[in-house]
């Protein structure tokens, strides 16, 4: 959805999975709650090492390939400033985005490498969740209530703001309440109540349900996503198609998503995600320079080359880089650990 979305969403093809491919990511955020509470439900994190095992868990899954997607996107953002000059956004997105905190300025965000906002928002919500692990599973229809409520407010905030504001930077401002941290925060706490929730069931829910549920969500969202405001659907709205999805998913056992090549891709779901926004602009540019736009007169062209050149980097990240970095980021942590020394405690 979001790499159809970077490819084809300015051509208003009247598909909703296309024109607001950008609620994949509000599916991103609801499962990385649902999945993490799920990982940690039964073990707590209750004690400072476990927390710590966390820590260093999601640093290393996260953090390698998101640094080298910003080292392959830098060279796209010195070349516009080399045309256009160094502004403001430019010097801070410098600053913020190697430390995933973009996502906090307004103007910084979609500077370099610009799906790599959304990390900033998960480290927001890596950092909240072993505060609320334990009262979110505790009480999983309250917290799922509360979400719902944080989700009302984030959006009423996100389009005052985008609709009281001037100036010449006018859009990335109102996009700003679509990525602020906190803003969407009600997603992800949304995905771990409904882990919770799910896990106190006897029985899974019906898939005739979850199907009808699902074909009536589209619909719906179809009908109204040209006619309000985008915060409406990115900070809370979405949920109402991506719960039963999650759902679907988590109750398969059999079927499409438990085969081997569908787990594969699966697996390098995260780096293809990251590199949606640099290989659209290179593959942009060897249309551009090599072929002449041959590529670009033919926007579902265009897509697909992209599509398949990102799958092939993505498989050679995930392979040579992601998985090597994440187990010798993870060794080096338990090796650190046996030593009870300060100096190595702040290491790892």
């Amino acid at each position: 959805m979001v790499m159809a979305f970077h490819y084809l969403g300015s051509t208003k093809t009247g598909f909703l999975f296309i024109d607001q491919g950008y609620l994949g990511v509000s599916f991103f955020f609801l499962l990385s709650g649902f999945i993490l509470a799920h990982v940690y439900g039964a073990a707590g994190l209750k004690e400072s090492d476990a927390c710590r095992r966390y820590a260093v868990a999601r640093l290393a899954r996260i953090y390698p390939d998101y640094a080298l997607a910003l080292l392959i996107s830098f060279p796209i953002v010195l070349w516009r400033m080399m045309k256009t000059g160094v502004t403001g956004n430019d010097v801070v997105a410098l600053v913020t985005a190697p430390l995933a905190l973009q996502s906090w300025y307004w103007g910084s965000a979609c500077v370099i490498n610009c799906p790599g906002w959304t990390i900033s928002d998960e480290f927001f919500f890596y950092a909240c969740f072993p505060f609320l692990l334990a009262p979110v599973l505790g009480r999983p229809l309250l917290w799922g209530l509360l979400a719902a409520v944080l989700a009302v407010t984030s959006t009423a905030a996100a389009v005052v703001l985008a609709a009281n504001i001037n100036g010449p930077d006018l859009e990335q401002l109102g996009a700003f309440g679509t990525r602020f941290p906190p803003f969407r925060l009600a997603e992800f706490i949304a995905g771990m109540a409904l882990n919770g929730w799910w896990r106190r069931r006897w029985e899974p829910v019906a898939m005739p349900i979850l199907l009808t549920w699902i074909v009536a969500a589209v619909a719906v969202l179809s009908m109204v996503a040209e006619l309000v405001p985008q915060p409406v659907l990115t900070d809370g709205a979405a949920a109402v198609l991506w719960v039963p999805v999650i759902l679907v998913a988590a109750q398969a056992r059999t079927g499409p998503l438990c085969w081997r090549p569908c787990v594969f891709l699966g697996n390098l779901s995260y780096a293809f995600y990251l590199l949606i926004g640099p290989a659209g602009v290179w593959v942009g540019a060897a249309d551009k320079y090599v072929l002449r736009g041959v590529l670009g007169t033919h926007g579902w062209l265009l897509a697909m080359v992209g599509v398949t050149v990102t799958l092939v980097c993505a498989a050679i990240l995930y392979l040579f880089f992601e998985q090597p970095m994440r187990r010798r980021i993870l060794a080096f942590a338990v090796t650190k650990s046996a030593d009870k020394t300060p100096e190595a405690l702040r290491a790892a």
